[in-house]
């Protein structure tokens, strides 16, 4: 689900130029020097697909990242459920010995895929992090600078979202 809510952002991100005509003023998604001269047909259209083909594969290897971890996480949880689940129907008592010691042997297996897991994505998730308090001082600070109807349409998401899980939670 979220590769498709990251793949439509990206859409209508890169064809919101084409619908608000500001495509004849020959604008980039982003501000980056060329060596040739992107005002020009062509040209123009190839900068611009280059652009929304790199966004598109950043953000889906941001997405595929960030669920890697997750799923690496609830793998973990349940491992651990698991053993919780064994250490309880410990109640046979000639084979209590065996199982105890596999659980033993569980948990310590849990807790090397843990930390090998951690040594993985420790970094990765400060790198996210960082950029991610970047990233919202840069859209605060762009707030500012942007028309109202802009900031009047995420204020509609916003409590759309809200109203929405709202609803949700009273239906059950």
């Amino acid at each position: 689900m979220l590769l498709v809510i990251g793949f439509f952002a990206v859409l209508f991100w890169s064809v919101f130029p084409v619908m608000d005509n500001s495509i004849a003023d020959y604008p980039l998604p982003y501000l980056v020097w060329y060596p040739y001269h992107t005002k020009t047909s062509p040209l123009y259209e190839l900068a611009y697909a280059y652009q929304i083909l790199c966004t598109f594969f950043t953000s889906m290897t941001s997405i595929c990242i960030d669920t890697l971890i997750a799923s690496l996480n609830m793998y973990v949880g349940a491992q651990f459920d698991l053993l919780y689940d064994n250490l309880r129907n410990l109640r046979d008592e000639e084979d209590i010995n065996k199982k105890l010691i596999s659980c033993i042997k569980h948990h310590k297996e849990v807790l090397n895929f843990a930390a090998s897991c951690n040594k993985f994505f420790i970094w990765i998730l400060f790198l996210q992090f960082s950029m991610s308090a970047i990233s919202l001082g840069l859209t605060i600070f762009r707030f500012t600078v942007v028309n109202s109807q802009t900031i009047g349409s995420a204020v509609f998401v916003e409590i759309f979202m809200y109203c929405w899980f709202g609803n949700e939670v009273e239906i059950k």
